[in-house]
Formats: C-alpha cells, structure tokens, sequence
C-alpha cells in the first residue's frame, strides 16, 4: 500500500495503521543543521522534517501561511476535516485528497543539497522569513497533540526537481527531492460537492427568471426520467437527455470560492433567478441566483429550511460558465419553431 493511502486512511479515519515509518536511519534531519554557506551534497537517507512520518497519521491540524496571512487552515474532527481560515465561528468541509498529498510529501521529503546560511541570500531562493517585506516563502505547519513541524518552503529549483526549503529555528536552507504541492488559492482545497442531496433524491425543479418559469419533473409513466413542464404538443427537446443532463448539471455545479453569508449583504444583492429543489422526503432547498457583478462573477445562495444544512451558511461565487446550470430558460431546452 502507498504512503498516501496510508496517509489518506490516516486523515479520514485517524487510524493508526502498523508499518507506515519511513527509513530515516539515524542520520541527523534538517532541524540540526550546521553546514556552510556554500552547497553541500546531503545524505540521501536525510528526512526534511524528523519524527514526522510515523506520526502522519495522527495529524490533526494543518496551517499554510504566506506574507498575506493564512492562505489555508484546517482541523480535524472525527472523521472530518474542517477548514477554518474562511470565517472566524464557521467551518467548511476540505476535499481530503490534497491534505493527503502534502502529508505524503512532508513525510517523504528528502534533503539533497544544503544551501546558504545567510539571510540576505534567502530572497534568491524565497525561504525568507514572513516577517520579512514582500516574502515569497510559504510556511507550513502541521500539528498531531503537542507535536509540531514546520517548514518555509521556497521555489521549485530551475531544473524542477524540488522546492528550496528552510526550518524557521535553523539558519541553513536546503534543496528537497521533491515538489510539495500547496494550494493556489483560498478555496483550491475545499470540498466541491456541497448540496445536501443528489440527483436521485429530487423530485421536481422548479426554475424561476424574468422570463417565466418552468419544471423539470419525474415522469408521471413511473419510468426513470424527466419530463418538462410546460410544453406544447409541436415542441420538442433539443435533443434527448437534455433534461436529465440539466439537473446533473445543478446538483454537481462547481464554483470559484466562498464567502459566509450575511442576511445584510445578500438583501441588497440584484436576484437574476431561482431554482427550487423538491426532494423526495417532502423537504425543499431553494437556490437563488444574483445578477452578475462588474467582473462578470454570480453569487448563489442555497436557504435549506427545513434540514439547517450548513451550506446555507456560505455564498458561492461563480463564472459565467458555471452559473449557466441556473440560468436556463426554456427556449434552451426546446426547440424554437421554424419561421
């Protein structure tokens, strides 16, 4: 089994599995090192962060941080991991397979090169403190219990191979195996899936826009399938399964980011339409989509009344692409007749 998947089963079950220890030997790790300032060849049993990989699977808090402030935190609770860097009381659920990743990486990474010492040579290779002005570095911090690691990671090298890196208590930089993959973005690590239902829980969809409304709707035949409501004997879908591809469309919409939601700021929001979902358990999840902003982005926003589900507690940002599920009219799904 892979180190990842170890580490995977690890993040999402916090199991401790037997066997996951890494080979570090009894070689010294970054934390103690000395070397000069010129480049110094490492030994290639040399662990990056040490006591790290056996106790990957026990991490529980992860903190990325650039000269801007956090860029990404999270926690695990249970089974869970919730981000907490969006909101300052709410939490939002973290796509589980990049942690992984980067506690792979982490536990993985090997010193191939000692680099400078000096602190005014750090900018070359972006392992310069955050404190410091215009920094290019990226700190990354990962808790299990009292344990803790750190590491300001740098650039990737021009030949690619891996990151410049440095520990914050040691004066000496390094060059790394490997690549460690961190998030671009605030929201490059949340979870995509948000709506509490998918396509087999829905009854009908009710769509509502300055041009009308329309249904999409089980078949009344009992069969599986959509039919649309309403529509004229002489018309006719633009093509088979537009129905169907619709609603998959709205329940597997993605987005750019999130913002937590205010009762404030969405009242004077411009609405553009409204998708009501009707769920098979009785229940309705209503969806209400706001006119574009000077940059072209929507905002949506999903009132779950009757489960409290925490998605209501967050607006979704969208491009113009991915808001279009929530836009259709009902010349998009029929054919328009011949003049």
């Amino acid at each position: 089994m892979s180190v990842r998947v170890l580490v995977l089963t690890g993040l999402v079950t916090a199991t401790v599995g037997a066997g996951f220890w890494l080979n570090s030997g009894g070689h010294d790790s970054a934390r103690s090192l000395t070397g000069s300032n010129a480049t110094v060849q490492a030994n290639a049993q040399q662990l990056l962060l040490e006591g790290l990989a056996p106790q990957a699977l026990n991490i529980d808090q992860i903190r990325i941080e650039n000269a801007a402030g956090t860029l990404f935190s999270a926690r695990r609770e249970g089974e869970r991991w919730l981000a907490t860097h969006l909101d300052t009381q709410r939490t939002f659920p973290v796509d589980i397979a990049p942690l992984s990743d980067l506690v792979s990486e982490l536990s993985e990474a090997h010193i191939l090169e000692y680099k400078t010492r000096k602190p005014e040579n750090y900018a070359r290779l972006g392992v310069e403190s955050l404190a410091q002005d215009d920094a290019q570095s990226v700190k990354i911090s990962l808790s299990a219990g009292d344990s803790e690691w750190q590491v300001l990671l740098g650039n990737v090298a021009s030949n690619g191979l891996g990151n410049y890196a440095r520990l914050p208590d040691s004066a000496v930089s390094c060059l790394l195996d490997g690549v460690i993959t961190v998030p671009d973005s605030a929201s490059d690590w949340l979870q995509q899936e948000v709506l509490p239902f998918t396509a087999p829980d829905i009854d009908s969809v009710l769509f509502q826009n300055q041009g009308g409304s329309f249904t999409i709707k089980r078949s009344d035949d009992g069969e599986e399938g959509w039919q649309l409501e309403p529509i004229d004997q002489e018309q006719t879908l633009v093509y088979p399964g537009v129905l169907e591809q619709t609603v998959s469309d709205l329940v597997e919409f993605r987005y750019q980011r999130v913002t937590p939601f205010a009762d404030s700021e969405w009242d004077n929001a411009e609405p553009h339409s409204a998708v009501t979902f009707s769920l098979k358990d009785g229940s309705k999840v209503f969806g209400h989509l706001s006119n574009a902003d000077e940059s072209g982005s929507f905002r949506i926003w999903f009132n779950t009344p009757d489960s409290g589900h925490w998605v209501s507690d967050w607006v979704f940002l969208l491009s113009d692409f991915q808001a279009q599920p929530f836009r259709k009219a009902l010349d998009d799904l029929v054919e328009k007749p011949e003049q």
